[in-house]
């Protein structure tokens, strides 16, 4: 069987700086205002992804019966249609482990730095009980180092738009098989979104990664879940909802890619999650105490969440998540703020 190597993927530009917006002040605005910013955008459904079309199981029986993939892969191309996610297992080769030991030890160490702070921001810290928007590196480093270690021993931070600043992290990004499979589902050399670095479980409710990105056609998007350590059932690991990708999109979010989480009004957060709540059943939630170097594979639209970490600060849950895109289809730039982040 004759399978193509993964592609020579140009990763220029995988290390824009990207940095966050302090979220606004939504008083005296009404979210019918907020909705009516930017330009409209075109919603053909044809222009989905092929995965999201009808024929995408005889797309991939046609791939096999040519021998362009494995049996394997198309067993996993179509739980993806179907379920809307699937694990690779040994997403990282083993012998590559030395990786993610290096991120998770990179991670720790942003804290306690003595270098020249990087230009980067840090999501979901609290300080004296109140959570913080973004907080600058410089900043955090500015603090006593006992409440530095306070907080990144027992919160559930993370860094978003990590891919400026971490070498292993762009490595582990375009992993040969990786690549090999978002090169399978987007059917182009894909462009890094973003790389979003954890410590801990995210503790995050019902959601959907494309509506927080400004991604055009619509879902032309792959998002990856990647263990740099074995995920403890205590450590609040990942869940998703099996098939709930093909739930409609929320209609507050009807001018995507302009109205989305990033750009929606406080109460649309309230509403989204409802509508997701409200959408699934919660005897459909499938946790994923996945293994080191495994990797969930997630539609931009299946519903997904974490579970709350039953031993924060005993446990950790060190983990990367990428979202990859096909060239191009990243509109950020052509979206009126204000942003929430």
């Amino acid at each position: 069987m004759k399978i193509l190597p993964p592609p020579e993927v140009d990763t220029e530009g995988w290390a824009d700086e990207v940095h966050q917006h302090q979220p606004p002040d939504w008083s005296g605005v009404s979210p019918e205002e907020v909705a009516r910013r930017g330009q409209p955008w075109n919603q053909d459904p044809s222009q989905r992804p092929w995965f999201d079309q009808d024929g995408a199981a005889q797309s991939i029986n046609s791939q096999l019966t040519q021998k362009l993939i494995s049996a394997d892969e198309a067993r996993l191309m179509t739980q993806w249609v179907r379920d809307g996610y699937f694990v690779l297992e040994n997403a990282i080769d083993p012998s590559q482990f030395d990786l993610l030991d290096a991120y998770a030890r990179e991670l720790d160490g942003l804290w306690v730095s003595t270098d020249e702070p990087l230009n980067m921001q840090f999501s979901g810290v609290r300080v004296n009980g109140v959570r913080r928007g973004p907080v600058d590196h410089a900043e955090l480093l500015s603090w006593p180092l006992e409440l530095r270690l306070k907080c990144r021993d027992t919160q559930s931070w993370r860094i978003h738009y990590y891919q400026s600043y971490t070498q292993t992290g762009r490595e582990l990004a375009h992993a040969d098989r990786l690549m090999r499979m978002c090169n399978l589902l987007l059917k182009q050399y894909p462009a890094l979104l973003n790389l979003t670095a954890f410590k801990y479980s995210s503790e995050v409710g019902h959601h959907q990664d494309l509506m927080f990105y400004h991604v055009h056609p619509a879902n032309h998007m792959v998002g990856v879940w990647l263990a740099c350590e074995d995920v403890q059932p205590e450590a609040g690991p990942l869940a998703v909802y099996p098939g709930s990708h093909r739930i409609p999109i929320w209609p507050g979010f009807s001018n995507y890619p302009q109205t989305s989480y990033r750009t929606c009004h406080r109460q649309g957060h309230i509403d989204f999650e409802n509508y997701l709540i409200d959408s699934v059943s919660e005897d459909n939630r499938l946790r994923m105490p996945i293994k080191k170097g495994d990797a969930v594979f997630l539609n931009g639209l299946c519903v997904h969440g974490a579970d709350k970490a039953q031993a924060r600060g005993e446990l950790t849950r060190f983990s990367i998540v990428f979202h990859y895109t096909i060239p191009g289809a990243d509109k950020r730039l052509e979206i009126e703020g204000p942003f929430n982040y």
